[in-house]
């Protein structure tokens, strides 16, 4: 497993902007951490559940259809150029509202079901990264939980964000998706096997 590509994409894919990030820094702004550790909680639960569900998924596959990897490896490929992409608008998390006001623990495990941006990355990191390297039980467990603690660590950093940093953020906000992108653009293109 080529670990600096596996940890590039998932700290760019968990730590950049998404539903769960903004309404994280949107519950820590209108809450507090305290108040929002409820709502974050949910979504760490199921970003677990829908790992879990992603290697049971991933290996099904493999095993009924061989040929089914490579053609995920090249659909993760194209999903992290498309997240690079992504990094690179702008995002204003203060405007847009189809946000759940929902605040609790399962508000916050609802909206991980829906959440395609979890499910896709889910499918992608373990089809690419984990299932070819490992189809043990214990592992997939262990792999699942790493990334659901990853998840929650950004969720923590962008409620973190919400109650201290929101200025700052506003101020470096180009920099900091040029960054991410080119992240994204790097471990597109180390999985891909082109080098």
């Amino acid at each position: 497993m080529d670990l600096s590509a596996f940890f590039s994409y998932v700290v760019v894919t968990t730590y950049t902007p998404g539903p769960n990030n903004i309404m994280a820094m949107r519950n820590g702004n209108r809450y507090g951490f305290r108040g929002a550790l409820p709502f974050m909680l949910g979504m760490g639960s199921g970003a677990f559940i829908i790992m879990l569900a992603s290697c049971l998924f991933n290996v099904l596959l493999s095993e009924l259809v061989p040929l089914f990897l490579p053609f995920m490896r090249w659909v993760g490929v194209a999903y992290m150029l498309y997240l690079a992409w992504g990094t690179l608008r702008p995002h204003n998390p203060k405007k847009g509202g189809s946000m759940s006001e929902g605040n609790s623990y399962l508000a916050g495990l609802l909206l991980q079901s829906v959440n395609v941006k979890v499910i896709l990355y889910a499918l992608t990191v373990t089809a690419t990264f984990i299932i070819p390297y490992t189809r043990a039980w214990p592992h997939l467990v262990l792999f699942s939980a790493f990334l659901a603690l990853m998840g929650f660590s950004s969720l923590v950093l962008w409620a973190l964000f919400g109650v201290f940093l929101d200025r700052w953020m506003g101020a470096h906000q180009k920099a900091f998706a040029v960054v991410m992108a080119l992240l994204l653009v790097y471990s597109a293109v180390a999985i891909s096997g082109l080098i």
